[in-house]
């Protein structure tokens, strides 16, 4: 009992001392555990820690403290944690980022990189989770000219012993211009792309979609209005589902521990019996729905 003690007191400590530390530590311990990640993101909320998004040029390949230009510490969101990367392949992204520099386009990332990392799904789940942004904002930029981005790395790698009557930056440059332009993705698509590869939302949230008046009519409670009202039994409330847990009870009845946010909460309902039931086809990850709940 005191061994437990003790580790409880040391726990306690560094999460009160230095939540920074503590947090990045134990996301790391749970970097392929999206529904962990979730709970962890709404500690760094409540905590008032800014959680900056993923980045090619920023992030090392697991989360860890970044100062900011207010000298203040940040969590960075890990590469490795996006979904269907490879921890490997992003280790070896920041290998490269660390020995050569950061990243001046699209071109340049996918020539200097082997193909661990400049395969289709590497490229297309990091231009989904948003990890290009800070060398090219328009992700369907990038998500489209996937295969091109493949043939161009494998040009240039192949080329690269080779003499040649232009400099490898002409090269780069008469590459990038063979790209195809493509339109931004809706705010809607964006945000949809960023909960299935990451997890929850950085860009915003799809509460911010449509007009405010629109709860106030169909009479939306915020989440601390209910929690701070002693006297509130019923209300409505309007959230996206993060994660869902499904659960059997004794009687073979099927329910559900449900994580949802809205733009400034994160939450857990628990929905039983005939509703999750009735509205079973309706209760997936992504989906904006209004609860009623007592």
């Amino acid at each position: 009992a005191a061994g437990y003690a003790k580790i409880a007191y040391q726990t306690a400590y560094l999460k009160a001392h230095f939540p920074e530390e503590f947090i990045v530590a134990s996301m790391n311990l749970s970097i392929n555990k999206t529904e962990n990640l979730v709970m962890f993101k709404k500690e760094i909320d409540d905590l008032g820690i800014d959680f900056l998004k993923p980045d090619i040029n920023h992030s090392q390949t697991e989360f860890s403290i970044e100062i900011n230009k207010e000298n203040k510490k940040c969590i960075r969101f890990g590469l490795a944690a996006v979904k269907g990367v490879g921890y490997n392949a992003m280790d070896n992204l920041v290998f490269e980022r660390n020995k050569n520099g950061n990243f001046i386009n699209v071109v340049d990332f996918v020539s200097r990189l082997k193909t661990d990392v400049v395969n289709k799904k590497q490229l297309e789940k990091l231009a989904q989770s948003g990890s290009f942004d800070s060398i090219e904002n328009n992700r369907s930029f990038i998500f489209e000219n996937v295969i091109n981005l493949i043939s161009i790395s494998n040009n240039i790698n192949k080329n690269t012993n080779q003499e040649s009557l232009f400099s490898n930056k002409d090269i780069k440059n008469e590459y990038s211009n063979n790209l195809k332009n493509t339109k931004f993705w809706s705010d809607q698509k964006k945000l949809m792309f960023e909960l299935e590869v990451i997890g929850f939302y950085f860009s915003d949230h799809p509460i911010s979609l449509y007009p405010k008046e629109l709860f106030s009519i169909l009479n939306i409670s915020d989440y601390e209005t209910i929690i701070n009202d002693n006297n509130c039994v019923k209300a409505k409330v309007v959230g996206s589902i993060l994660d869902i847990k499904e659960r059997t009870s004794k009687d073979g009845n099927k329910y559900a521990f449900i994580t949802i946010s809205d733009k400034k909460n994160q939450y857990e309902l628990t929905i039983f019996g005939d509703v999750f039931r009735n509205y079973f086809q309706l209760i997936k990850e992504g989906n904006l729905l209004i609860f009623d709940i007592d």
